[in-house]
């Protein structure tokens, strides 16, 4: 089915990060339908990298980290973005402190 998490051809997946808007930490979950290199990095709006989250191989399965931005981070809008072989999700994510 086309609304499922993994109906994808490699099963990848990445999920809304919560609580969304974030004050002091959000949890980002994803999900690889296979095993294999992943990178998971947050930008700011104006595309410049402000975090790595992951960046190696994985197993498949579903993964779930924890991000506490740094204090020098703005409040407003930042894109997580996986990047797992050649596919590439995004989602938004809101700092409010």
């Amino acid at each position: 089915m086309a609304n499922e998490p993994d109906s994808t051809p490699t099963g990848l997946a990445l999920l809304a990060p919560w609580p969304n808007p974030t004050a002091a930490s959000t949890t980002v979950q994803y999900v690889l339908g296979s095993p294999g290199p992943v990178r998971l990095e947050v930008f700011d709006v104006a595309g410049r990298r402000v975090a790595v989250l992951a960046d190696g191989a994985q197993p498949g399965g579903t993964h779930t980290l924890t991000w506490t931005p740094e204090t020098w981070l703005a409040n407003g809008a930042y894109v997580v973005r996986l990047t797992a072989g050649a596919q590439t999700l995004t989602t938004r994510l809101t700092l409010a402190r």
